[in-house]
């Protein structure tokens, strides 16, 4: 703060100073007068009467005057301002700097941040080996579902070589939809394919087509003609392509399968899903005929994205659609191990499987596979792709591997830091960061988790604009984090809740994030009643119970007032951009009204709540990272082997958690402390192997299965 206040103030002493001697100037230049040598002249001294005109002069010296004041008066401004600046910037922020505005990087910039994008390519027709720099970040970019920044590579290399018909193919197909972009009716405030969307699609498509063919008919131009080093240069290009026939052919075919996925509106419903079949059908056939595993690659997307997150069927088979994909999907990994799409697209189709190990079936365990090779081996994803960084953390949740999936997000956070220094947009920075913490919850990193949702607080300041639509930014984490952990003089440090906070979603954020508030102090609360009786404080006990129950009260006020959301699609409701505030509100108000009944010595009415969160838990459609912060069979199973003895029901809630959340610390604990009570060997067993090794990267110590409950 000292140092805001000495910057400000030589601002204003310098602006004064510069100020003086300007004025100073100007009325010296005006009248003619000059100092002599070593004397300085102080003009409202002087007797104007005696040195010419004297009204000219008084007009003059006055002017100087006015001059002078303004430029004291800006200066001290200037000064003002900057202290201003300073003191929000600097102090206020606690060091954040604000959003910078910038400019998107050049072709050449971006060519030279993407680097060689470690040997992947995609050949194209084109004498220039910039564009086809840019069409293959372009392709990646789309494999790592950033169709944003993919547009814009996309498009610099139709700049710099206007005459590739490929270049125009990857503008439409990013323009497209598609795994997470569905189809809708009208625009929406989250990621999908509308109408006004499809012109572009397909006047992208249509030039694609009508360039390649125009390469086949005559393919027979110097290709020094095509070399283009810039758009200048590119727009005198001649309108011909040049390149090995087969080649021309293949990329023939690539134009007419984008085409058919678009034209005459079949893009959009009702004909889009046959329309989008046939695309994939016609991008099979390419693969088959060229031994192209690119395009198998396409197809096998083309095919889930007519089915986007809803593969399997209610007897949990998959789909027509998506078995296709699935067969499309092993047969690019058997020919290219590292293949970027198909290893994102396996993980996709492989996480919301049941679990088995069978090889030919999608399934957690065996897509862990695809989570291991993108985490720990080089591949064109490394660095710069965060959202393929990412991915991984998906499949390492459904297997156990709680570190692994830190590890991949806090690689992915590194990378969207590093496109919001190149003024681009990250694909979705939050997404990955909401993964990191859960992970790091469920492996006892409290750290990680706390310093990461610290972070998350500060994306709105640092991300791109482009990838925020609103100004709310996500606050809830790092308050659930705190109540995960039983954190509760920090939950009670904080005093209010900001008019811009929110949970995981936008729609509804600021009314969750205050239930959010009053569900982590009633918690918090409830605790220190429990820590005033724990020390004979009968007094203190029943004024903080009575503190707690009216936080409860404040919640269920606060509940009323969540939003009911608008259904988001692709994924079963509310899809998986939706968040279901309300239930999750509903499910901390029967969480938190368990607490003070156990408070009570009521253990039948706290499992009671408890048996209805978890029935709410289940009814959830599934998301990664799960909606919930902590699954409630954790407290679940602390209440019955600790308040109301049925160790039969404590150790089915801690296996069944454990098929869902496979090497959790938290439930490996609950079921060795269960199985040891019974005097099990097996219990012993957990408690010295398996615990230990699920809470190996732990930075706390646990006792319990449910810190919520258990801890003053």
């Amino acid at each position: 703060m000292v140092l805001v206040v000495l910057l400000g103030s030589l601002a204003v002493l310098c602006g004064i100073s510069v100020s003086l001697n300007y004025a100073l100037s100007e009325v010296r230049r005006r009248t003619g007068v000059k100092d002599e040598e070593g004397e300085v002249e102080h003009l409202h001294e002087r007797n104007f009467d005696g040195i010419g005109d004297s009204t000219e002069l008084k007009q003059t010296y006055h002017a100087g005057a006015t001059e002078t004041m303004i430029a004291f008066g800006l200066s001290l401004a200037m000064g003002t301002g900057l202290l201003a600046f300073l003191y929000f910037t600097i102090w206020h922020n606690g060091g954040t700097q604000p959003k910078p505005k910038c400019m998107p990087p050049t072709w050449q910039q971006r060519i030279a941040f993407f680097g060689d994008l470690t040997g992947f390519s995609h050949p194209i027709a084109t004498a220039s080996p910039d564009a086809q720099k840019l069409f293959d970040q372009g392709m990646l970019l789309s494999w790592n579902f950033n169709q944003y920044e993919a547009f814009q590579s996309f498009s610099m290399a139709v700049q710099l070589d206007p005459t590739a018909s490929m270049a125009p193919w990857g503008v439409a197909y990013s323009l497209g939809p598609g795994a997470n972009r569905e189809v809708v009716t009208e625009p929406t405030w989250f990621p999908s394919f509308s109408p006004e969307d499809f012109p572009a699609c397909l006047e992208a498509a249509q030039k694609s087509l009508a360039l390649a063919r125009q390469a086949v008919a005559d393919n027979r131009a110097d290709p020094q003609e095509r070399i283009t080093t810039g758009l200048e240069a590119a727009q005198k290009a001649v309108a011909h392509n040049h390149g090995d026939p087969q080649l021309l052919q293949k990329e023939l075919a690539y134009a007419e399968a984008q085409v058919a996925r678009f034209e005459n509106g079949t893009a959009l419903q009702p004909g889009r899903s046959k329309a989008q079949r046939r695309y994939s059908q016609l991008m099979e056939g390419i693969g088959d005929k060229y031994n192209d595993v690119h395009a198998w690659a396409l197809a096998a997307e083309g095919y889930m994205t007519n089915t986007q997150w809803n593969y399997y069927d209610g007897s949990g088979q998959l789909r027509p659609d998506a078995e296709v994909a699935g067969r499309l999907i092993r047969r690019v990994l058997e020919a290219d191990a590292g293949n970027a799409l198909a290893h994102h697209l396996h993980i996709h189709l492989a996480e919301t499987a049941r679990q088995t190990s069978v090889a030919n079936l999608p399934s957690p365990k065996v897509a862990e596979g695809s989570g291991v090779a993108m985490t720990f081996t080089a591949g064109p994803w490394e660095d710069n792709f965060g959202h393929l960084l990412h991915m991984p953390g998906h499949i390492f949740i459904r297997v156990g591997r709680w570190k692994d999936a830190v590890t991949a997000n806090i690689r992915a956070y590194g990378a969207d830091m590093a496109y919001t220094e190149q003024c681009m947009v990250a694909y979705g920075p939050e997404h990955n960061t909401d993964m990191l913490i859960y992970a790091a919850n469920m492996a006892g990193m409290v750290g990680v988790a706390e310093e990461y949702g610290t972070k998350l607080r500060l994306y709105q300041d640092v991300m791109h604009p482009a990838a925020y639509g609103d100004s709310t930014r996500e606050w809830a984490h790092l308050v659930l984090t705190k109540v995960i952990f039983g954190k509760w003089d920090d939950i009670l440090d904080i005093k209010s809740v900001p008019e811009n906070a929110r949970g995981q979603c936008p729609i509804g954020g600021p009314q969750y994030a205050k239930a959010i508030f009053h569900y982590a102090r009633s918690l918090a609360l409830a605790a220190k009643a429990a820590a005033a009786a724990a020390r004979g404080f009968g007094s203190d006990r029943e004024r903080l119970l009575g503190l707690a129950h009216a936080e409860l009260d404040l919640l269920k006020a606060a509940e009323e007032k969540v939003l009911d959301e608008e259904p988001t699609v692709p994924g079963e409701p509310p899809g998986v951009y939706g968040c279901d505030y309300k239930g999750l509100t509903r499910i901390a108000i029967l969480h938190a009204g368990a607490r003070l009944d156990l408070l009570k010595g009521d253990s039948a009415a706290a499992v009671e709540k408890l048996e209805a969160a978890k029935a709410a838990e289940d009814g959830m459609s599934y998301m990664e990272p799960p909606r919930l912060w902590q699954p409630i069979r954790h407290c679940l199973g602390f209440v019955h082997l600790n308040a109301t003895g049925d160790h039969a029901a404590a150790d089915k809630a801690y296996r069944e958690d454990l098929v869902e959340l496979p090497r959790n610390g938290w439930s490996l604990l609950g079921l060795g402390q269960v199985l040891a009570a019974q005097g099990s060997p097996e219990g012993q067993g957990i408690l010295s192997n398996d615990f230990p090794a699920a809470w190996a990267d732990a930075d706390v110590t646990l006792d319990s299965s449910c810190l919520s409950f258990s801890k003053f």
